[in-house]
């Protein structure tokens, strides 16, 4: 079955994290524009006629201005990060990713519709390592439903490690469920919040 889901998470859940963790302002030199396209994990301007696996696509976000839209073709989803973040298709059939500077985002999508496994399962053994962890102080963890979605938002942080140099110690994870069987997660981390936040 070849259909896409939008996940217009650009407009409602997302920016309210990636304001929080938003590359700090600062001399930055400019980068250059991304690839449109990426196929089978290298840049492209253009897609060929020939069938391809693993597409991905990069744009414009009409509805955030300052931010790029990314889609993945193969999974048929679409987010829209900001267009500071640089993606990185190096492991593009596993994992989106974009990073700059202190700010990384990854982006898994996951099936559970031929496994013995569901989304709420996935869920519950991905967080669990947070409640019995001294290290991890959760600023916030909430869930709602969103556009079909059962949504978990968890925010939180521990001590930066005095060994690595701009340690990401900052977290933020979206969990899109979809029941019975879909699954997308979104996850943030950063070195250090702007100031005031």
């Amino acid at each position: 079955m070849n259909h896409t889901k939008i996940i217009a998470i650009c407009s409602l859940a997302i920016p309210a994290l990636l304001l929080v963790f938003a590359p700090s302002a600062g001399a930055v030199s400019p980068l250059p524009r991304p690839s449109p396209y990426y196929i089978n994990g290298r840049g492209s301007e253009s897609i060929s006629g020939d069938s391809l696996s693993d597409v991905k696509q990069v744009g414009p976000c009409e509805a955030l201005s300052g931010y790029q839209r990314y889609t993945d073709h193969p999974l048929g989803y679409s987010v829209c990060v900001p267009a500071e973040l640089r993606p990185d298709p190096s492991l593009s059939a596993v994992r989106s990713s974009f990073g700059s500077g202190p700010t990384k985002i990854e982006i898994y999508c996951d099936n559970f519709s031929n496994s013995i496994s569901n989304p709420r399962d996935y869920s519950f053994y991905a967080n669990k390592f947070l409640a019995s962890s001294p290290y991890h102080d959760i600023s916030t963890r909430e869930t709602f439903s969103w556009n079909g979605f059962t949504v978990n938002r968890i925010k939180w942080s521990r001590p930066p490690l005095s060994s690595v140099k701009d340690d990401r110690n900052h977290y933020a994870s979206l969990e899109l469920l979809r029941y019975p069987d879909e699954a997308y997660t979104i996850f943030i981390k950063s070195s250090g919040l702007k100031r005031g936040e």
